[in-house]
């Protein structure tokens, strides 16, 4: 069970992961990142248009004020950088290079686009960056401060900060000039009253706000992120534990079904048929074990009657035998007269004629007892197949009346039937119908909408309804309980029904309306193309 869970696990859960997490090689990050970038190309390349126009409309070198004097005017950052200061990846530069519109995600969000023929690449921001994103949030917050500590003297402001810090989640601090060492871009900064922003290695940031010279406020550690990071990763190892348990729920039970099925298939091939298998009808695999019960049931019957079936050849057998036996010794005596001799002699003719019907009809029984040979089943004109037996049969028992009932419809109907099968079939149901009928015999063959029926019925003295259930059984036989030679062995019905079970039909008995026993072999319509062409 562990290996078939561990290889679910992993079918399930690698390319769901793969699929989820956010690397370069996830296909839904490049699907993202392709439509992204297409949408943001479209939106603003009249943006670019405009831009690459004005910037031609000015010498060069002065591109860079350009820029700077229109970024003002935009929502986000506008800038121009030199080609070889962008950051970019090798396949990225070669696109940015050959005049595409490329969408870089390093710090933020910028739609790069090259000047024609130039040096220069315009970036757009698309968002803000996240020193951008702290100074703006904490703007306020500083305000607050420099006008709270204005009105205490400049001794109480290391107090009053320490009272602070209890109640933000970073550390202020009270510098001056001397102390920290500003560029002059951030010293421009601070005396315009606007925060300066410095990113440490450990991704923390550090910000200055100018109080009364030569004073600045100091704030260290601030945490400009959000702590999406550790929900997510709380909530896909939730994901990951739900599912599971919920794989495990599934595969223990199939597993468990499973062991049981093989153990009660190691026991009902060992020898003992009566085990079968014991699965719930909510589990997976409930029809595997039913198709395995009905399996089992079949080999069972099988091989049970294959038994009775040697059992009963055996005590067949034993008869002719006895007589074979007993006339050699009577044949060998010298007190038998010629007579006698003639006599014995018959009998042992007799004794092998029996033998060798005994082995046909049982080698019938077997070959139709086998899984159907579609092979052996062509199209025919049935009806006049039957007409053509019963001429035989008529003129081997005329003293029988021999009536045949079949619509003109049906007479130029063509059967896809194993023919010879079916003359068998027809053939013992005659031959047992003359044993006991006393002047009639009548053969009806019909056709309904999806089946055939073939009815064979005598005025005879029937069957009791007793002995229905069993007339099919090999070697069983009614009135007769010391088989004759001439009563046969007890096959030809059991032949019968095998031939119909062999067109996946059935054979049934009745009263016959005549007085005597109605046997009907009723066999479903095969279409054409269901069987093999002639070779």
């Amino acid at each position: 069970m562990l290996k078939a869970f561990s290889v679910l696990w992993l079918a399930v859960f690698m390319p769901t992961l793969f699929l989820i997490l956010p690397t370069g090689l996830s296909p839904i990050s490049l699907i993202n990142a392709y439509v992204e970038e297409n949408y943001y190309e479209e939106t603003y390349r009249g943006t670019f248009y405009l831009l690459k126009q004005h910037l031609q409309s000015v010498p060069q070198a002065q591109w860079p004020d350009a820029i700077s004097a229109l970024s003002d005017t935009f929502g986000y950052s506008l800038q121009l950088q030199p080609v070889e200061d962008v950051t970019l990846d090798s396949d990225q530069k070669d696109k940015l290079l050959a005049g595409a519109y490329v969408l870089s995600t390093t710090d933020h969000s910028a739609l790069l686009h090259r000047v024609e023929e130039s040096p220069w690449v315009i970036s757009l921001g698309l968002n803000q960056s996240l020193e951008e994103h702290v100074r703006r949030n904490s703007r306020g917050t500083f305000h607050l401060l420099a006008q709270a500590m204005q009105t205490i003297p400049v001794s109480d402001w290391t107090q009053y900060l320490q009272s602070v810090n209890q109640q933000v989640p970073y550390t202020l601090l009270l510098q001056t000039d001397d102390e920290l060492k500003l560029s002059a871009t951030e010293t421009t900064l601070l005396n315009n009253a606007q925060p300066v922003v410095r990113q440490q290695p450990d991704g923390q940031m550090t910000l200055y706000y100018r109080l009364n010279a030569p004073y600045v406020l100091q704030a260290d550690q601030v945490d400009g992120q959000y702590p999406f990071g550790h929900y997510y990763g709380l909530l896909l190892i939730t994901f990951v534990i739900f599912i599971s348990a919920a794989m495990f729920l599934w595969v223990y039970p199939l597993w468990r079904d499973l062991n049981r099925l093989a153990v009660t298939a190691n026991d009902f091939g060992e020898g003992r048929l009566e085990k079968r298998a014991k699965v719930s009808r909510s589990s997976t695999v409930e029809k595997l074990g039913r198709s395995f019960n009905q399996m089992a049931d079949s080999i069972e019957e099988m091989i049970l009657g294959q038994r009775e079936m040697t059992n009963a050849i055996a005590h067949d057998l034993r008869t002719p035998l006895y007589r074979l036996r007993f006339a050699f010794e009577m044949l060998g005596s010298e007190e038998t007269t010629t007579a006698q001799k003639d006599k014995y002699e018959n009998v042992i003719r007799a004794s092998i004629d029996d033998l060798d019907h005994l082995i046909n009809q049982t080698l019938v029984l077997s070959r139709y007892s086998r899984i159907t040979d579609v092979s052996q089943f062509r199209e025919c004109e049935l009806a006049r197949l039957i007409e053509k037996e019963l001429d035989h049969f008529r003129d081997e028992h005329a003293g029988l009346v021999i009536e045949y009932r079949c619509c003109d419809d049906l007479r130029e109907m063509t059967a896809v039937v194993d023919s010879r099968a079916m003359v068998r079939a027809l053939n013992n149901l005659l031959s047992n119908a003359g044993r006991f009928a006393r002047t009639t015999i009548r053969v009806t063959l019909s056709s309904r909408e999806d089946q055939f029926s073939l009815i064979v019925e005598d005025d005879g003295c029937g069957l009791p309804e007793s002995a229905w259930g069993k007339i099919f059984e090999p070697f069983a036989q009614e009135n007769n309980a010391p088989r004759e030679r001439n009563s046969g062995h007890g096959l030809g019905l059991a032949i019968v029904q095998q031939i119909a079970n062999w067109h996946k039909g059935h054979v049934s008995i009745q009263h016959s309306t005549l007085g005597g026993a109605r046997f009907d072999i009723s066999w479903p319509k095969q279409s054409r193309q269901s069987v093999p062409e002639t070779a």
